[in-house]
């Protein structure tokens, strides 16, 4: 409530202080890009984006202002402004209502916790005046003086990024070895610490309330869910929604083409984050960051909540009402259940096929078992709405552990990535058993213009192979090389769960 009187009183001066405004902004586009969506300049000719480094300053900030501003002290805040920049009874009702609000961030996150960086200190604000990307480093916060000005800086936002960051290095930037930086930023779920520091910082400031700014307009949590699926029909939409609910860094946020992408991406790892804390609850989301650097998130969210990360990424979507919009038909239908049990059928033996079962589509685009298996081998069919024609089967011991592979490569991209990593954590704690049986797998896989649905006939780009899989052998054990020479059989994935001898054949003999 405080922090509303604030932004009110602070209306007639931003009128005083407009021309102030229109120079601190007058920047190249690179600064610019902290603000809400704002599309490219048009040119003759787009140019290339070029990478934001907006922590790069932070020093020259934090000396000017210690030199030439003035600092208002409270229990849990330090905040500095530029001298002159607002009335100090203004400074010193912004510091006492973030005062109120950090303990309840706290709380609303189960803290305090032992692995936390921070935990009863003091976090400073920086007002800065300049345009920039509000951030943090440490136990500070880095805020543009316009946002505030404005009644549009985050806050609470950034303060939830401090209060959750964990004692040991967690974000990239803070590793000082290159390709550790690489490897982290690989399995970084940015959704979930934007999307966390979204959520909490949402739910805090309605209980206050608290007016926190919404710079990128990702709404109250009533409204992200319906921003969110709005937004991934945008024309960027495509490019962020596999950065959702998987491992990595988006590219594209940490250059000038962030004014195009962040709307979308805060709206929905904001939203999505929201669908698991309701199921979870906010304290073990919080829990989950500590663990990213050495043991990752999967695991655990699956012991919780019983589905894998990708399993409640769908469920998400389709709540949403995003599923089409992620995962189109591309405006083919579900071809019917004999279509689909002829074309899964394609890479077995014929005398293999009478009795194989078959895993397909429903009219609803899930899967289903379109036939049930009398002789131990089951074929998965083909997915319905994708460029690749990929039917496989295997023997039913190894089914269990061969369809979640098979389920995470057909994912793509990054989600790809985070079902594998289910996988291994799984076989890691012996949530899926590794099979300790010898068995035989078929494929055959091509573009889907060379599969004919209507005659079931391959054509010769889709190609045909048979392996034959020795759970955690080694090559050297079975006596077979691990590179490939010509159609001599090698073995793939040595000395793992799905290590393989893989059979291929020439052209001529690919389709059966």
């Amino acid at each position: 409530m405080m922090l509303d009187m604030t932004a009110r009183l602070l209306a007639p001066l931003l009128v005083r202080r407009l021309a102030v405004l229109l120079a601190i902004i007058a920047v190249p586009a690179c600064r610019q890009a902290g603000g809400a969506a704002v599309g490219p300049t048009p040119t003759a000719q787009a140019a290339a984006p070029t990478p934001l480094r907006w922590r790069d300053d932070d020093s020259a900030r934090v000396a000017a202002l210690h030199a030439g501003g003035v600092s208002v002290e409270g229990r849990h805040v330090v905040a500095w402004f530029p001298r002159d920049s607002v009335p100090v009874g203004h400074m010193r009702a912004l510091v006492d209502s973030l005062d109120a609000a950090i303990p309840a961030l706290q709380r609303f996150i189960g803290g305090p916790y032992p692995w936390q960086r921070l935990r009863r200190e003091r976090i400073t604000y920086y007002f800065v005046p300049e345009r920039f990307v509000p951030h943090t480093a440490d136990s500070s916060v880095f805020i543009p003086l316009w946002r505030m000005m404005a009644g549009a800086a985050p806050h609470l936002h950034e303060a939830v990024h401090v209060l959750v960051l964990p004692s040991t290095p967690y974000y990239p930037w803070e590793l000082a070895d290159s390709a550790e930086v690489a490897r982290v930023r690989a399995r970084l779920p940015l959704w979930l610490a934007e999307g966390y520091a979204d959520y909490v910082a949402k739910g805090v400031a309605a209980q206050l309330p608290f007016h926190e700014g919404d710079g990128l307009g990702t709404g109250s949590h009533a409204q992200v869910d319906s921003i969110c699926a709005e937004r991934l029909r945008g024309p960027r939409g495509a490019e962020v929604a596999p950065y959702v609910g998987a491992p990595g860094v988006l590219p594209s946020l940490f250059t000038t083409e962030r004014g195009e992408v962040a709307p979308t991406f805060y709206a929905c790892a904001s939203s999505f984050t929201k669908f698991l804390a309701e199921r979870t609850g906010a304290p073990f989301l919080a829990s989950l960051i500590p663990r990213i650097m050495h043991e990752g998130i999967e695991g655990h969210l699956r012991e919780r909540t019983g589905h894998t990360l990708p399993e409640l990424r769908a469920q998400w979507l389709e709540r949403i009402g995003a599923a089409q919009l992620v995962h189109p038909q591309s405006g083919r239908t579900v071809p019917t259940a004999e279509q689909q049990i002829a074309a899964a059928l394609l890479p077995l033996p014929a005398s293999m096929r009478a009795g194989a079962g078959v895993i397909g589509y429903g009219a609803d685009g899930r899967e289903t078992t379109l036939r049930a298996s009398t002789n131990g081998m089951v074929c998965m069919g083909d997915p319905p709405g994708d460029d690749r024609f990929d039917v496989r089967c295997y023997h039913e011991s190894f089914f269990p552990y061969a369809g979640r592979v098979v389920a995470a490569d057909r994912l793509r991209g990054p989600a790809t990535d985070s079902a594998r990593a289910a996988v291994r954590e799984d076989l890691r704690t012996g949530r899926l058993a590794c099979p300790d049986v010898i068995t035989a797998g078929y494929r055959m896989l091509g573009p889907a213009h060379a599969y004919d649905a209507a005659t079931g006939r391959a054509g010769p780009e889709i190609r045909s192979w048979q392996s034959v899989h020795f759970p955690n052998r080694t090559a050297e054990a079975v006596g077979f090389p691990t590179e490939r020479e010509g159609t001599m059989p090698w073995v793939m994935a040595s000395g793992r769960c799905w290590s393989h001898v893989m059979i291929v054949h020439d052209s001529a003999s690919a389709a059966p």
